[in-house]
């Protein structure tokens, strides 16, 4: 996936939705269950998506119930 950008969405009972827009069209959305961490990961995701930055992995914490690891990169 060749992240275009990454948004922060209004918080949810859930927690705090970021979602993850791809240059080819795809969209992805997590929902990371506490504040500080979605703003880590969101800061950690807007930097590694500059130019120049072709792979990364994002591996977060395990919760119960929770499916909450990715990877991203370009080939």
């Amino acid at each position: 996936m060749h992240v275009g950008s990454v948004d922060k969405l209004a918080a949810t009972s859930s927690g705090w939705p970021l979602q993850i827009h791809g240059k080819n069209f795809l969209n992805v959305t997590f929902v990371i269950p506490k504040e500080k961490e979605s703003q880590d990961i969101y800061s950690s995701l807007t930097q590694l998506s500059q130019p120049g930055n072709y792979t990364f992995s994002l591996d977060l914490p395990r919760l119960p119930g929770y499916v909450i690891s990715a990877w991203i990169g370009r080939l």
